[in-house]
């Protein structure tokens, strides 16, 4: 759902009609906005910019409350339905990539991690392998559990 932040009734009643934007809800005032979005979750805010330069501590605020969503600033006075939706699917198209390129970023920590704390483990049990007067059946466990650590290490990619 799109919040549309707008003193320009004609401009929102224009956007609100184009058929991509269905679901799109307005607010005049950066403080209806604010009281939307303790309602509603949003996946975008859109703010006018002329509401931006006349309180900018206010759209400031605005943003905060936004959370998570994505957040547009537009001069909706001179911008078109087609224009508008342009930056939409735009804004769209920004956070998918983002959140792709963030997924990597933690994947490749994540492993790094484990691969760190796997191998620590591996040390351990190399160690306790090592020791003089091991029982049998517990050697067979740690060297069991040495592989699965290195299973689990080639999986991760080293």
């Amino acid at each position: 759902m799109i919040l549309l932040v707008t003193p320009a009734s004609d401009a929102a009643e224009r956007l609100q009609r184009a058929p991509d934007l269905e679901g799109t809800e307005v607010a005049a005032t950066l403080a209806a906005a604010r009281q939307l979005l303790a309602r509603h979750s949003y996946r975008l805010v859109v703010l006018d910019q002329s509401l931006m330069e006349a309180d900018p501590d206010g759209a400031d605020r605005l943003f905060q409350a936004a959370d998570t969503a994505l957040q547009i600033v537009l001069n909706l006075a001179v911008t078109s339905a087609p224009r508008f939706l342009q930056q939409v699917l735009a804004a769209f198209k920004r956070q998918e990539r983002e959140t792709l390129t963030v997924g990597k970023v933690v994947r490749r920590e994540l492993a790094a991690e484990l691969k760190n704390t796997l191998t620590a483990f591996s040390l351990h049990c190399e160690l306790l392998l090592d020791s003089v007067g091991l029982p049998p059946e517990t050697r067979s466990r740690l060297e069991t559990m040495q592989q699965l650590v290195g299973d689990m290490r080639d999986r991760l990619g080293g």
